[in-house]
């Protein structure tokens, strides 16, 4: 029985991206699924810096397909493609700058050294 792209689809929809939290095809991470007989090439793109993952996620991809194809070959190639975003209507863009990443601790500021006294919830209450 010959294998179908739906088939590789649906066996694709059950791996769960651990850095999205969505699925591969849901994701839009696979980009090419080419059947010829039992040999199959596959092509998934990451919209995020993830190189030291693509060794990780090809394994994965062939525990996936492997336990549920007949197939006698597999090829995967994985890349990273990182979209660059529009700038907001009221700013220019800054010369050779792609993206700007953000990035935010979550302590709330200096502010916030010791107030659980204060607040109801220390020993002291």
């Amino acid at each position: 029985m010959s294998v179908s792209s739906d088939q590789v689809m649906s066996l694709l929809s059950r791996l769960v991206d651990p850095h999205t939290g969505l699925d591969m095809v849901a994701s839009k991470q696979v980009r090419k699924v080419d059947l010829n007989g039992k040999k199959l090439n596959l092509q998934i793109v990451l919209g995020y810096p993830a190189a030291g993952y693509h060794a990780a996620l090809k394994q994965k991809i062939l525990e996936y397909l492997g336990d549920g194809l007949n197939l006698d070959n597999i090829e995967i190639d994985i890349q990273t493609a990182i979209v660059s975003h529009a700038v907001q209507k009221n700013l220019k863009p800054m010369p050779g700058v792609k993206n700007i990443i953000a990035i935010a601790s979550g302590k709330g500021g200096g502010w916030q050294v010791d107030h659980s006294s204060q607040s109801g919830i220390g020993p002291e209450c």
